[in-house]
């Protein structure tokens, strides 16, 4: 937890009342959202006193910092398998596995989904947004490393702009996992909490739909 939020007091606890006390941060901020988080609810359900909480950290945004470096880590986490498992595969499967490893992150991690989201809607915490952008960007950055090698292996078309290419896909997945997510996005799509067929069905639908206008 190399965190510049985190004073020495919390390094040197154990290991189970660190995971404790973040669990109990994450589901705070995730039921109201960063400046409606009550630190002394927080304290409660972490069993620990007020005061102890600002000994670990120096302050509410410190904590909620903490929390959202912790989100956007295990995102990063979440691309990095994807590239590199993904490596050698073409271009339609790599997005497909995209998609099935955001879906995982969700049901995995549904609080941490909850506060992403909520940050991405509202711009509810301080620089919440510019961390956000830096995942964005970072994810952007895969997106066209995967586009270019599939134009260079003959899978995509010599002749589509990248960078449009990029926010196209972008736009797609994340309206896909948000609806997912989210239950009054998409209304009779069946996608909301919807179970493995149905998204194996609903990556597949999409890649089918993605090949048709960019495939070589």
């Amino acid at each position: 937890m190399g965190n510049e939020n985190i004073t020495e007091v919390f390094r040197r606890l154990k290991k189970e009342k660190r995971e404790h006390i973040f669990g109990a941060a994450v589901e705070e901020f995730a039921d109201q959202g960063y400046k409606n988080a009550s630190m002394n609810t927080l304290a409660k359900a972490a069993g620990v006193s007020k005061g102890s909480i600002f000994q670990y950290f120096r302050n509410k945004e410190s904590l909620f910092d903490f929390v959202l470096s912790a989100a956007t880590d295990k995102v990063k986490h979440y691309l990095r398998a994807v590239r590199d498992d993904s490596a050698g595969q073409d271009f339609f499967s790599r997005i497909k596995n995209l998609l099935h490893a955001g879906f995982r992150f969700i049901r995995k991690h549904p609080h941490l989904a909850r506060i992403y989201f909520h940050v991405l809607q509202s711009g509810d915490a301080p620089y919440g947004t510019k961390k956000l952008m830096a995942l964005h960007r970072k994810a952007q950055g895969f997106l066209e490393d995967i586009v270019r090698e599939g134009i260079e292996r003959c899978e995509l078309r010599a002749d589509i702009d990248i960078k449009k290419t990029v926010y196209l896909l972008n736009t797609i997945s994340n309206s896909l996992l948000r609806s997912y997510y989210i239950k009054f996005l998409a209304p009779g799509s069946d996608l909301y909490r919807a179970d493995e067929s149905k998204l194996n069905d609903w990556i597949e639908t999409t890649a089918e739909f993605i090949k048709r206008g960019i495939e070589s």
